[in-house]
Parts: structure tokens; sequence; C-alpha cells
């Protein structure tokens, strides 16, 4: 029989090189093992930067309330006159015109407000901010998240256009209380008017009658005493909606936190079924920044109330963070899960990826 070593020597040395890619495919893996603990590593300095960096409210950590671009304080009031624009740091912006007056009633994490009290202004809010914005009129409140639109004040209207995004227009006199207005749309909100008063004209006097010959007086009976009736009681019409919606309001803007919160309670308890009960609930868990949980509780409220699709990832991603906030560790993972399942696109899908990554 042949002695085949030849054979034997040539299968040693494939054996060899067999060997030798299995210690180059361990050590590869070895390697990914190292990059994938320094990745980890590097998402906690993240991480820890960004907890050390920040200024914590309501569940968030960001800047409590909005400067100018230039770092100075929103002024208070703004003549249109001497101010032409307002540049702000989350890269907001507002143009006045010349006759337009403009004033701060709230600045921080979660709002701002204006009122506007007269002219015209043109506004560009940045999309994907952290705060809802409210342009205050004489008849209607402009409400937005992330748009560009434009608010006149009239003599006896106020006219809200809108270039990119979506407002909320509401108000007394408002078609339905509230509308939604999208690019293109725009709405006059008239002034009511009186009725007119009817002034009775004045009668010509009479001319007098002949004196009725006299006649004899019979004596006169003194009548029982009757006792007074009671007058009846009445009882306070219970309040409207419109009515309680007026004060809440009114309290928000007052910086009355715990009775705007109460009255948008009664709203939602009374009227659940009202087409701007998710608004009316979302506006409310933005004011509980002070309870976490009951916030994260109002923002899930709204979400299945049902919202403007310009709130949806707002209140989402809001209900995440308080829950966070709140220590409910197991609500926050199903939080972040439900916003990566419907925003797929959201501002915030990496942060919240990173999130949950770190925290198995």
């Amino acid at each position: 029989m042949r002695d085949d070593r030849s054979h034997l020597a040539l299968d040693e040395q494939q054996l060899d090189a067999l060997w030798g890619g299995v210690d180059q495919r361990l050590g590869r893996r070895r390697r990914l093992r190292r990059a994938g603990v320094s990745i980890a590593a590097a998402l906690s300095m993240v991480a820890v930067v960004w907890v050390v960096g920040g200024t914590r409210i309501a569940g968030m950590w960001r800047s409590p309330v909005l400067h100018l671009a230039s770092g100075a304080d929103v002024p208070v009031r703004t003549d249109g006159a001497l101010v032409e624009d307002l540049a702000f740091s989350d890269g907001s912006t507002v143009h006045l015109a010349p006759t337009a007056r403009l004033e701060l009633l709230e600045n921080g994490a979660h709002g701002v407000g204006l009122a506007l009290r007269q002219g015209t202004i043109d506004v560009h809010v940045q999309p994907g901010g952290e705060r809802m914005w409210s342009i205050e009129t004489r008849l209607a409140t402009v409400q937005v998240v992330g748009t560009q639109f434009r608010v006149e004040h009239l003599d006896h209207a106020v006219h809200v256009s809108v270039t990119a995004g979506v407002v909320i227009v509401r108000g007394e006199t408002v078609p339905g209380r509230v509308r939604r207005l999208q690019a293109g749309d725009e709405i006059l909100v008239e002034e009511p008017v009186a009725a007119p008063v009817v002034v009775p004209m004045p009668h010509a006097p009479a001319a007098p009658r002949p004196a009725a010959p006299l006649r004899p007086v019979a004596p006169v009976v003194p009548a029982t005493p009757v006792a007074p009736a009671k007058p009846p009681v009445t009882e306070d019409p219970p309040p409207t909606r419109a009515s309680l919606m007026s004060r809440a309001d009114q309290a928000r803007r007052q910086g009355k936190i715990a009775e705007a919160v109460a009255l948008y309670g009664e709203i939602l308890t009374a009227w659940p079924h009202d087409p701007e009960a998710g608004v009316v609930a979302f506006t409310r868990a933005r004011l509980q920044a002070d309870d976490p949980a009951a916030a994260a509780r109002g923002f899930e409220q709204a979400l299945a109330l049902g919202l403007p699709a310009a709130l949806v990832e707002e209140a989402a991603l809001q209900r995440f963070e308080e829950w966070r906030a709140s220590g409910d560790i197991s609500a926050a993972r199903r939080a972040a899960l439900d916003y990566l399942l419907h925003q797929p696109h959201g501002e915030a899908r990496q942060r919240l990826r990173a999130w949950l990554l770190a925290d198995k």
C-alpha cells in the first residue's frame, strides 16, 4: 500500500490555516465587545454631562425661562415704534409693525404668553420647541407649539392667518369656540354687535277729562292684616362651560396655578366629550409641574381624548419625561416605546432610544 504522507502533511497545513481563521474571528469578537463597552461608557458620560449641565423643570432638563438671543431678559412691554424685531434664545422671532404694542404675560419652562394690545405682529415659533406659545388678544387666544403666523388687532376684530404649521384659535366669538388653522388658513374674529336700544317716544299730554260728580263715600272697614309673602328662593344657575373656561384662562394668566388646575378639572369632568377636551387636558397637565405623576397622567388623558396633530408629539414626549421624573421607570419605558412606535420621525427618537438601551 502507498504511504500517502504528503496528503497527511497537506491536511495538517489546512488544519493550521483553519485554526488561524478561528483565532482571527475570536479576536474580532473581543474587539467588538471592547468597542461596545466603550460606546456604553461614552453614552453614560453623555448622560452625566446632560444631567449636570441642565436644570430640571417638570421632569425635563432645560432653562426655566426664555431669553432674547442676545442673552438679555425678555422685555415686559415692547413698542413697535421703538423695536422692530424680537429674537429669542430658542430660535423663535416676533416682528412688530410700527403700531404694535406687545406685553409679556408668562415666561416659563412650559409656556410663553404674550398679549397683543394693538397693531400687527408676525410670529415664527421654532418647531420642536419646549414651550407652548400663547398670543392673547381682546377677542381670541392663539396657541401654538411650532409654526409661522400673523395676528392683526383691528378696531372691532382680530385677524389670524397661518403661513406654516398649525395654530389653535379660541374665544367666545370664535365659531364653535375653537378653530384649528393650518398653512394657508385664516380667520376673522369679530366683536359681537350689541342689540339696538329702543327708546320710547314721549306722548302728547292727554286732554283733561271733566270731573265726575261727587258721590257719598262708604265708611272704610279696616282690612285683616295679611303676612307679607316671602320672596321666592332662587338658586344660582350652574356655571356654563364658557364661563369656567374664561375663569380658568384668567387664573392661568394671573399665575394662580392651583385655581386654574382645579377649574380645568371641573371642565373635563362636566364635558368629557367636548371637541376641545384634549386641549384642556393638555393645558392642565402643563401646569402640574410640581407633581410629575399627575402631569404624566394628564398627558395620557390628553392623548386619549384626542389632540391636534401639532400637539401629539409634544404630549407623547412630555408623558415620558414626567413618568421618568416621578421615578416610575416602568411607566417611563412604556411611554418611550409608545413614542418610538407612533413618532418614528420624532425630534427625540435618538435620545429615547439611547435611554432605553442604557436602562437595560
